[in-house]
């Protein structure tokens, strides 16, 4: 990367070159007693995404704002002038630039595997709807290791359901061929049933926030 921006002073192309630094997926290098992807994990699904150009984008100023890959291409077309086509997907980011947010929440899909997977984040939580297997909602304000699937508590059911009806209502999932559904396994669930848990009962002892929540209703 450096000598690529180191070539692009040496022939005065840079203040006029929008540089995009991101990557396809994340990595779990055996968090959660995994590696790989196919999960929806934060350590999987987490991507970097920097942006550089001089006079145009402010240095070293970062932004916790939610986004999507798919909000690459037309920031970039907005940035450099291009207008943007009605049936490119995403938005612009520009405003994650002075700090501000451009989505309430982003989505993430992953299909070959076991059973189609969408998954649904807000800044706070994060749900996961997997077809003919168990649901999950994480506190990542309260629980970003993500350790305690909150579907199991009935003080979350009303949230869990919200995502999950936003999850579903304009998703319609490809069949996953049979070839695919043991090659390529969702090595977590994979991972418990080895284990020998029965992954649809697992329910560990709540942890305080859920236990602080369901006494004062916050």
């Amino acid at each position: 990367m450096g000598r690529v921006l180191d070539t692009l002073e040496e022939k005065g192309l840079r203040e006029d070159t929008l540089v995009i630094y991101c990557s396809d997926h994340g990595e779990l290098l055996y968090q959660h007693g995994i590696c790989e992807k196919h999960t929806m994990f934060e350590a999987a699904i987490s991507i970097p995404l920097i942006l550089s150009l001089p006079g145009r984008i402010a240095e070293g100023i970062s932004s916790d704002a939610l986004v999507e890959n798919i909000d690459i291409l037309p920031t970039a077309m907005n940035i450099v002038g291009i207008g943007v086509p009605e049936w490119v997907n995403g938005v612009d980011l520009s405003p994650t630039f002075e700090g501000g947010d451009v989505k309430e929440h982003v989505f993430c899909e992953y299909h070959h595997t076991l059973d189609a997977t969408r998954m649904l984040r807000t800044k706070r939580y994060k749900f996961i709807y997997t077809e003919d297997d168990i649901n999950e909602l994480y506190d990542m304000e309260h629980d970003p290791e993500e350790k305690y699937n909150l579907t199991f508590y009935p003080q979350y059911k009303e949230i869990a359901a919200q995502m999950e009806a936003k999850v579903l209502e304009d998703w319609d999932p490809p069949d996953v061929p049979e070839y695919g559904k043991w090659n390529d396994l969702n090595e977590r669930k994979q991972k418990q049933i080895l284990d020998g848990l029965l992954i649809q009962n697992v329910r560990p002892d709540p942890p305080r926030f859920v236990t602080e929540r369901c006494d004062t209703g916050e």
